[in-house]
């Protein structure tokens, strides 16, 4: 009797286990939900957000089912209205996608930086050379080819012909543009000196050991604009959980596709999107601005191996990751500049 007892009391602590964990996992989701209801503006009449929010066409999507109110991610899905069609048109969000943050959570800026050949003129024109520096390398270049020019006159008369041809044909440019260095100044010098055979110089070069100095420099060209990547594996612990889970993909799908318009003529934008962390976690890490979606890989088998509910056919783990490109470059414009003073 004492151990069918035991069993007993076992059995009904279980039961309040389960209902205690019951409780806990509603007690989340309805707080998550009226978090979102305040967050997203339905339960805030006066909110200037009310009207983006209140009329979205599709259902708000969470997973998982038991995800707790403060470590999680909301993907807004926003639709372009456009009055005409040469309206920029406003952001309705039409749907929001709850997932938890994501492990991987890196944020990148990518200024692109050219190295560029300035030349004489180009380092001129940045100021890091002047019209002294100039007309005194014209000046040393022509008065060392002039010494190679004394040389290939020697060549000839003790008939050294390879001797002649090389110091001579180093010696033309060179002495031509020295020569309309000292007639007609720098620019002069430089034009005569630029029209010059390439090979004519490189040749020069070479022979005298003299490198002409081509003034690189760091040329900034422009920014990327800003990705950002995430990928999730989840597990489904139930069928509800599995349709959620399924409702997320597919929905993701559609949102970042076109559809056809004008018959087939052309293609209607897809929806953008817009992303925030939860309120816990936004002055830690870092702002995103409104995105499209430019890539979705889902794993179907994310343990390896065929791994499907029997009653349902329905996968139990999947794993997927998302590519975002937001549709704005970010500039220091976009920081709050109180926060970088000391």
């Amino acid at each position: 009797m004492g151990v069918s007892l035991k069993g007993i009391g076992e059995n009904i602590k279980g039961r309040a286990i389960n209902a205690a964990l019951g409780a806990v996992n509603k007690s989340i989701s309805n707080k998550l939900n009226s978090l979102l209801g305040d967050k997203l503006g339905g339960k805030q009449k006066g909110s200037p957000l009310a009207k983006l929010y209140k009329d979205k066409n599709y259902e708000d999507l969470v997973f998982p089912l038991d995800l707790d109110d403060e470590h999680f991610m909301i993907i807004k899905v926003m639709e372009r209205v456009r009055d005409n069609a040469f309206s920029k048109g406003t952001l309705n969000v039409v749907r929001n996608v709850v997932l938890p943050i994501p492990s991987n959570l890196t944020s990148a800026y990518t200024p692109q930086y050219q190295n560029e050949n300035l030349g004489a003129f180009g380092a001129a024109t940045a100021g890091d050379l002047n019209s002294s520096d100039v007309s005194a390398g014209l000046a040393a270049a022509a008065d060392m080819i002039r010494q190679g020019a004394g040389g290939a006159a020697d060549a000839v008369k003790n008939k050294d012909t390879d001797a002649a041809l090389s110091l001579g044909a180093a010696a033309g440019p060179a002495l031509a543009a020295g020569a309309a260095a000292k007639v007609g100044g720098v620019l002069a010098g430089g034009l005569v000196a630029g029209g010059t055979s390439g090979g004519v110089i490189a040749g020069a070069s070479k022979r005298l050991g003299l490198a002409v100095n081509p003034h690189q420099a760091v040329v900034f060209q422009g920014l990327d604009f800003r990705s950002h990547s995430f990928t999730y594996k989840f597990i489904a612990k139930s069928q509800k959980e599995s349709i959620a889970l399924d409702k997320i993909v597919n929905g993701l799908k559609y949102h970042m596709l076109p559809s056809y318009t004008a018959g087939k003529f052309g293609f209607k934008y897809p929806d953008e999107f817009e992303i925030e962390f939860s309120e816990l976690h936004r002055p830690w890490l870092y702002e995103i601005g409104t995105c499209v979606l430019k890539n979705l890989s889902i794993n179907y088998n994310g343990e390896g191996t065929p791994l499907f509910f029997e009653q349902t056919g329905a996968p139990v783990s999947v794993e997927f990751t998302m590519e975002f490109q937001e549709t704005k470059l970010q500039t220091r414009d976009n920081f709050d500049k109180g926060s970088l003073r000391k």
